[in-house]
């Protein structure tokens, strides 16, 4: 990790070769193995779209991610909400994955305040 990070927020480009993101550990078996063997594909395939926090100070350096898919919810499920104004589907946007690298999490990139959430 370098003393004088710069950090940004861009679109993942799977034609993109991202330094460290074989080696991403967030400390969850689970999204490690997904960075390193399957996100390259989901995006390849549009399964979802994914957004990388990268250390430009550091090679850029794959430091956190977030994945987003579309659907749809049925206004029949949100009886609350479901007055007859809304559509008959309601279009959302799921948060499926989310990780920051463990040598970056001190700095709270993974949450609201920095605006990686």
């Amino acid at each position: 990790m370098s003393d004088s990070e710069e950090i940004v927020l861009e679109q993942y480009d799977p034609a993109k070769t991202y330094s460290n993101q074989k080696k991403f550990d967030c400390g969850h078996k689970t999204i490690n193995r997904f960075v390193a063997g399957n996100l390259k594909k989901q995006i390849r395939q549009n399964l979802s779209q994914c957004y990388v926090l990268l250390d430009t100070s550091d090679k850029d350096r794959f430091i956190g991610f977030y994945t987003l898919s579309s659907f749809s919810i049925k206004a029949s499920e949100l009886e609350a909400l479901s007055a007859g104004s809304l559509p008959n589907r309601i279009p959302c946007c799921r948060l499926i994955m989310l990780g920051v690298d463990n040598d970056y999490k001190s700095k709270g990139y993974g949450n609201e305040e920095n605006g990686f959430h």
